[in-house]
C-alpha cells in the first residue's frame, strides 16, 4: 500500500468514526435519559469544557442554536468542526481518486493535514488549556 492509498484509508476510517459520533447524537436526541454521563463531573463534581455537549449537539440538530449555546458555549464551534471534518473525510476518497498527478496528490495531502490540524487547534485550544491546568 502506497502513501496515497494509506491516506485514503485513513480518511475512510475517520469518516466512519465521525459518522458514529453523529449516529450517537441522533440516538441521544431520541433517548435523552440514556446518554453517557460526564466522567469528569461525576468524579470531581466540576464542570469540564465538554459538559452539556451531547445535549447541545442534539439541540443543534433540531435547529435550536440559542439553547445549544446556553448548554455549552463552544458547542456550535465543536459541532461545526465535526460536521466539516465528516464531510471532508467522506469526500476526500472520492475526489482524491480523480487527481491524476502524484505531485498534486502530495500537495493536497499536505494542505489537508495542515488545514485540519490548524482547525483542530483552533477548536480544541480551550480544552487543551483546561487539561493542562
Amino acid at each position: 500500500m502506497n502513501f496515497s492509498e494509506s491516506y485514503t484509508q485513513i480518511n475512510r476510517i475517520l469518516a466512519l468514526l465521525l459518522g458514529l459520533v453523529f449516529f450517537y447524537i441522533l440516538w441521544a436526541s431520541m433517548n435523552p435519559n440514556k446518554t453517557i454521563p460526564c466522567y469528569y463531573k461525576t468524579y470531581w463534581h466540576k464542570q469540564c469544557p465538554t459538559c452539556g455537549m451531547t445535549r447541545a449537539f442534539t439541540k443543534i440538530i433540531n435547529g435550536e442554536f440559542l439553547e445549544a449555546k446556553a448548554l455549552n458555549k463552544s458547542s456550535i464551534l465543536f459541532f461545526s468542526f465535526f460536521l466539516i471534518e465528516f464531510i471532508l473525510r467522506s469526500l476526500i476518497p472520492l475526489l482524491f481518486s480523480r487527481i491524476g498527478s502524484l505531485s498534486w496528490r502530495k500537495y493536497w495531502i499536505y494542505l489537508d493535514i495542515t488545514s485540519s490540524l490548524l482547525f483542530f487547534g483552533l477548536v480544541f485550544y480551550p480544552m487543551v488549556l483546561f487539561i493542562l491546568q
